[in-house]
């Protein structure tokens, strides 16, 4: 999303009665820059109303592009980079835009060792643990992708149990197993055998399903753009004020 005033410079002129037009430039992108700023908090603050328990990531999703004299326009953009788990331009886009979603990067990992079929999805059945976001938990995933051999890199030789947080300082193996089609009464989906006192029972971790659809739920283009031109006027007027007053 990006606001630009580079071709408005007349406008601007006679609508706040500037007189010192060379100080336009550096007032322009001073307030460019606050207003978008501006903007990017007041959609900040409208994500709880929007997603349930948004993580902190989520919170920080959301990165400033400066406007500059020479280039006056100023933007907002979501970041598409995570060193761990899933950049939130992934999975926000969906519900800005509506339609599917990418796969995630458990996902691409279980498709690329031939356990997951092309064009399905993997979303959180019952043995899934679940944290205070509503996502499936980090360690979780990364010792049934481990047992499964689809781990990147992994170490396979070194055991990589899981501690759910229910059973915090009590060890056990992890036996994950994945189904590609329907048999024994079991969908396609990753299971777990579980040991000890509930031996030999199965419960679904991941179930795989179409490609999921969603609405459109975060105006993120119009609350944009409305946020920012509402802060843009008082923003121009303090930034020209500034400059007139420290103008040699």
């Amino acid at each position: 999303m990006q606001l630009s005033i580079a071709h408005n410079i007349d406008s601007i002129v006679r609508r706040f009665g500037v007189i010192r037009q060379d100080q336009i430039p550096f007032a322009a992108a001073k307030a460019l820059t606050e207003s978008v700023k501006q903007a990017r908090d007041r959609l900040v603050a409208e994500l709880p109303s929007i997603y349930q328990n948004p993580t902190p990531y989520t919170l920080n999703a959301f990165y400033l592009v400066p406007a500059t004299k020479r280039k006056l326009s100023a933007s907002i953009g979501i970041k598409d980079f995570a060193s761990k788990g899933t950049p939130a331009e992934r999975y926000l886009r969906p519900t800005i835009e509506g339609g599917s979603r990418n796969l995630k990067r458990a996902e691409r990992a279980l498709q690329a060792m031939g356990l997951m079929p092309a064009g399905r999805f993997a979303v959180p059945a019952a043995g899934a643990d679940i944290d205070q976001y509503g996502n499936m938990r980090v360690g979780q995933i990364v010792a049934m992708l481990a047992a499964l051999k689809a781990l990147p890199g992994a170490p396979y030789t070194v055991n990589l149990a899981y501690k759910p947080r229910a059973r915090r300082g009590k060890r056990r193996a992890e036996q994950y197993f994945a189904v590609i089609r329907p048999r024994g009464g079991l969908q396609p989906g990753v299971y777990q055998r579980l040991t000890g006192r509930n031996h030999g029972r199965v419960v679904p971790v991941l179930i795989y399903v179409g490609a999921p659809q969603y609405q459109q739920r975060f105006d993120f283009y119009g609350l944009g753009s409305k946020y920012a031109l509402e802060a843009f006027d008082e923003a121009f007027r303090a930034a020209y004020a500034q400059a007139v007053s420290t103008a040699r």
